[in-house]
């Protein structure tokens, strides 16, 4: 991804701004980055395939809409931790990819 990023430091105004803004900031460049990812670049690029083999039976309670909605979420997670470093960041993490995902409301 180092031929497509910018060196944004965006998480470093977490203390200093409103989290909402960083959120909507990392939202909308989850956004640009959909435009350049291909499915290989996915760490799991099947949903019944390497992804099931990681998380076993821990969603079949879920239904397949809510199965595929966790396949998408784990797999922006990896790509947003590779933009945010993890520590500290787990809670905008949590907020920003579903946002992405299912939309802001």
């Amino acid at each position: 991804y180092d031929d497509i990023l910018i060196d944004i430091k965006v998480h470093k105004l977490w203390k200093k701004r409103s989290e909402k803004l960083i959120w909507a900031i990392y939202v909308w460049i989850l956004h640009l980055l959909k435009l350049y990812l291909r499915p290989e670049d996915f760490k799991y690029t099947s949903m019944y395939g390497d992804y099931r083999e990681v998380y076993s039976d821990k969603f079949d309670s879920q239904t397949e809409e809510e199965q595929t909605k966790l396949f998408h979420t784990a797999n922006w997670m990896v790509i947003f931790f590779q933009l945010v470093p993890p520590m500290h960041n787990k809670i905008m993490a949590i907020n920003v990819v579903p946002k992405f995902l299912e939309g802001w409301e």
